[in-house]
């Protein structure tokens, strides 16, 4: 693992456990259970990205090798300096977008096919553009960029072009996902006021105009809306006591009003982190990440693994060793594209989600999923896992 990258997933870390930091960012010290009031998750931390500090999509975004004799990877990108990260599928499986700093150490938005080489370059600005969302009809990408000096949201066409501001407050705005129509977004923010990493909706033919929905971080769209109109939200959300780790949450969406958070996947020794929803929306993969006692020493943790549950925390099923660094996984037609670092330098590879399913490594030391997430065994393996993405 390169030394740049170490650093990247050191930060990502120490945002994941949500620890407080002791004056500068990546010094983290054990805190005491908080107070019975609400606790800010991330008020404490000095990683929020500034304009000064652009570099803060990229730590959230780093991963190590899938490690050797794993025959279900492939590489689908191939920086050979920088890296490419941020990965997003088009509906059709057919190509990607994703962010890179391959060509300059400030990042760019690009597009390549799937099972391609050549890249488009898709923006070119100065400043940073990160976290790239195809909408679900494939014309139009959302991304965060700092180009107005804060992380605010763009919109601009597929194929690249004229960028539309869609927030312009000084908070920072990252991470955008569109609904299954495309006629909204839903992001997180950082609160000025609440210092907790919060969840907003817009438009983005309405700039300006946003919906508070509620707490947490790195939010995704169910791409398949309930019959009844409503709609769901997977994220990230830290706890307000204890170790202050990560866990993966629903909340349900109707009518613009959120209701029934739902804690559906935590672990009683790691961070859950990146969730993201199968195209069928029966499904939940995440990463998950080890506590820092756990790392080696003067490094990253020696293991990022990805993991797939059902949209309701049942039947969770490993999908790459505890021996390996996974992250960032996003679906495609043919199964998860992920982050990894082999060789050095952040690259975006694909594990066969049907494979990944025959061969799923259920009670290999895996997370120690908190009550109400029950572990697959390998006699439930195979009944427990999801299908593969048609």
């Amino acid at each position: 693992m390169s030394r740049a990258s170490d650093r990247r997933f050191h930060a990502l870390l120490a945002l994941a456990r949500a620890l407080p930091l002791l004056a500068t960012c990546g010094s983290a010290a054990a805190v005491a259970d908080p107070p019975a009031a609400p606790v800010p998750v991330a008020a404490p931390f000095d990683a929020t990205p500034t304009a000064a500090d652009p570099r803060w999509s990229v730590m959230a975004h780093s991963a190590a090798s899938p490690g050797s004799g794993v025959s279900n990877y492939a590489r689908i990108s191939f920086a050979d300096q920088g890296g490419d990260f941020d990965p997003c599928v088009s509906k059709d499986g057919s190509h990607l977008v994703f962010a890179s700093t391959r060509h300059r150490a400030s990042a760019d938005i690009y597009a390549q096919a799937v099972g391609g080489r050549a890249v488009t370059q898709l923006t070119d600005n100065p400043a940073d553009d990160v976290m790239p969302a195809l909408s679900p009809d494939g014309e139009w990408i959302a991304f965060a960029s700092n180009r107005s000096g804060s992380w605010d949201l763009f919109v601009m066409p597929a194929g690249g072009g004229k960028a539309v501001q869609v927030t312009s407050d000084p908070a920072d705005e990252l991470h955008p996902s569109w609904s299954p129509d495309g006629a909204e977004l839903v992001f997180c923010r950082r609160g000025e006021a609440s210092g907790k990493w919060e969840l907003w909706t817009t438009s983005p033919g309405k700039p300006g105009v946003c919906r508070s929905i509620g707490y947490g971080l790195f939010p995704r769209w169910c791409p398949t809306p309930g019959p009844d109109g409503t709609h769901r939200i997977v994220y990230q959300q830290s706890r307000e006591r204890g170790d202050r780790a990560f866990s993966i949450w629903v909340i349900t969406l109707k009518n613009g009003e959120a209701s029934s958070p739902t804690e559906i996947a935590a672990g009683r020794d790691s961070a859950f982190i990146n969730p993201t929803w199968s195209p069928d929306g029966l499904s939940i993969a995440f990463t998950e990440v080890p506590s820092p006692d756990r790392w080696p020493a003067g490094s990253g943790p020696a293991s990022a693994s990805l993991w797939i549950v059902a949209a309701d925390g049942s039947g969770p099923v490993r999908l790459t060793p505890g021996t390996e660094r996974a992250l960032t996984p996003t679906w495609g037609t043919e199964g998860l594209f992920f982050v990894a670092d082999r060789g050095g330098v952040d690259n975006i590879w694909m594990i066969n989600a049907a494979k990944a399913r025959a061969t799923a490594m259920v009670g290999r030391g895996g997370p120690d999923l908190a009550a109400g997430v029950p572990a697959a065994t390998p006699e439930t393996a195979q009944a427990s896992a999801p299908e593969a993405p048609k």
